[in-house]
């Protein structure tokens, strides 16, 4: 979360998605469907601003 922290506050669009029943990485489905969703609306926003 520090880190997510220094590329905020540094202007470095980044975000960061934390699951209470999870660790590091994400094992369960319902989890990962949500990680690999939230990643793809990230990529397509930072793409579309770069066009």
């Amino acid at each position: 979360r520090a880190m997510l922290k220094a590329l905020q506050d540094n202007g470095i669009k980044a975000e960061g998605h934390f699951y209470p029943d999870e660790h590091h990485g994400f094992r369960k489905a319902h989890n990962q469907a949500d990680a690999l969703e939230k990643e793809w609306r990230f990529y397509r926003d930072v793409l579309d601003q770069a066009v």
